[in-house]
């Protein structure tokens, strides 16, 4: 399950450094209207893909936290993605919701964080209840 945290975290590195690149780059067309934004997401992905790292590199001792925590900023992307998905698709009318490029990462993001948080809800139930 960490290592799709980490495919996440990679994703929003290079997202991010395409969006410091184009704001920087000898076109930007919107001003570096991208670069601001495009830092503050380098390094939230640096925290979270540092957070992925810890849980990879201890499989078994201490991941109970960060790994809920990790599932449900995915999940809570998911969200917004899927969000962003409706807006657009409703917005235009024509364009077909499954040929928007939101949707692979929505579906991704909405399947990771919900895989991670029933699988800390099963491993929390079975280590709650007594032996018999």
């Amino acid at each position: 399950m960490g290592y799709g945290h980490l495919v996440v975290g990679a994703a929003a590195l290079v997202f991010a450094g395409s969006m410091i690149i184009t704001a920087r780059g000898p076109r930007a067309e919107l001003g570096g209207a991208f670069l601001v934004p495009g830092i503050v997401l380098a390094l939230a992905a640096a925290a979270f893909t540092a957070a992925a790292l810890r849980v990879v590199a201890r499989p078994r001792a201490g991941r109970a936290g960060p790994l809920l925590v990790l599932s449900t900023i995915e999940l809570v992307a998911g969200t917004a993605t899927t969000v962003g998905l409706v807006v657009a698709t409703t917005s235009y009318g024509e364009i077909a919701p499954w040929r928007s490029p939101l949707l692979l990462p929505s579906v991704l993001l909405l399947a990771l964080g919900v895989t991670g948080i029933r699988m800390e809800v099963a491993h929390r139930g079975s280590g709650s209840r007594p032996a018999r």
